[in-house]
């Protein structure tokens, strides 16, 4: 099952990271994906991971 195929989710900051890292769970509590960020100029840019890295959107 896929990141997008669930309904509930539990996000999980990762607070020693150097970036702002989110990890996205089911309600069970297994990883599906990670939402990362980053600032560019004066706006954060967000995008979804896989696990295996592969940007999502």
């Amino acid at each position: 099952m896929g990141m997008f195929d669930q309904n509930k989710y539990i996000i999980e900051q990762k607070l020693a990271s150097l970036r702002e890292i989110y990890g996205v769970k089911d309600s069970n509590g297994n990883l599906l994906g990670y939402v990362k960020a980053k600032i560019v100029g004066m706006a954060p840019k967000f995008w979804f991971e896989d696990l295996n890295g592969t940007q999502l959107g």
